[in-house]
């Protein structure tokens, strides 16, 4: 897994949300050609049509459920960190939370006192980054 900073790195310089969908496109477009899929056989296997999926790999639309972030995960065979970069990027094309993070904060009372804890005693990157690698020592 990519150290906090290296994680927090891959989220600056994006401009607008032409940028963002772009780049999220860009990102599955280049793995599928890594797998030497083509469109209509990759659109096949997440189950979506072969003009949806080319106009989410030209930042024309966006995909709109987790279920297919999910089924983009699997058939990509992606990493946890590039799991993790494509939750973001498809987060940041709406201005949303990731929707795997917002799930877990939405399901755990003790995420959503943290954060807001967090929020009101004005937590800092390194408090962020302290608490982080204290989970982390906890394996």
């Amino acid at each position: 897994m990519l150290a906090v900073s290296e994680q927090l790195t891959n989220h600056i310089g994006w401009k607008g949300c032409e940028d963002k969908m772009s780049e999220f496109g860009d990102f599955i477009s280049k793995r599928r050609l890594e797998l030497n899929m083509t469109l209509r056989g990759f659109a096949k296997e997440l189950g979506v049509s072969a003009p949806y999926l080319s106009d989410i790999e030209k930042g024309n639309r966006e995909p709109n459920e987790k279920t297919l972030l999910d089924s983009l995960v699997r058939v990509l065979h992606l990493t946890p960190d590039e799991q993790n970069k494509l939750y973001d990027m498809a987060a940041a094309q709406k201005n949303e939370l990731a929707k795997d993070v917002s799930e877990y904060v939405t399901e755990n009372d003790m995420a959503k006192v943290a954060l807001r804890t967090a929020k009101a005693k004005g937590a800092t990157r390194e408090d962020w980054e302290r608490f982080i690698k204290d989970l982390e020592d906890k394996k």
